[in-house]
C-alpha cells in the first residue's frame, strides 16, 4: 500500500510541485497522530477551493506559505523587534522578519503589490 506522498509523486510524471510535496508529507505526519485532524484539514482545503468566504478576517495563503507557517519558527516566542528582542535565541526570526519587511517596502516604494512569499 502506498503513502499519499508516493501517490503524489507518482501522478506528478516527474514534475512535482515542490511546495505540494511538502504539503503532502506534511499532512502525512499529522495524520500518523490525528487522523481526525488531517481529515479537517483536507475537508478544509476542499471547501476553501470551492467556495468564496468573504468574511475580512480569514485569509486564503498559498501552499508555500502554509509551509513557510507551519514549521520550527513557530515554537519562538519573539516579543519586540528585530535584533532588540527582549529573549534571546531570536536571530533566525530576526532574519524572516527581515527579509518580510525588505519586500513589503518594495512593495510600498514601487507602488507594485508583489506576490510576496517565503
Amino acid at each position: 500500500m502506498s503513502t499519499p506522498l508516493e501517490e503524489y509523486l507518482n501522478s506528478c510524471n516527474g514534475k512535482p510541485n515542490a511546495a505540494m510535496t511538502a504539503y503532502v508529507a506534511n499532512l502525512q505526519q499529522v495524520a500518523a497522530v490525528g487522523p481526525e485532524v488531517a481529515a479537517s484539514i483536507v475537508n478544509e482545503l476542499e471547501n476553501q477551493r470551492s467556495h468564496l468566504k468573504l468574511v475580512a478576517s480569514e485569509n486564503y495563503c498559498s501552499l508555500n506559505v502554509q509551509a513557510a507557517m507551519g514549521n520550527l519558527l513557530t515554537d519562538k516566542y519573539a516579543e519586540g523587534y528585530p535584533e532588540h528582542r527582549y529573549y534571546g535565541g531570536c536571530v533566525n526570526i530576526d532574519a524572516v522578519e527581515n527579509c518580510a519587511a525588505r519586500e513589503a517596502e518594495v512593495a510600498v516604494l514601487t507602488g507594485v503589490l508583489l506576490k510576496v512569499e517565503i
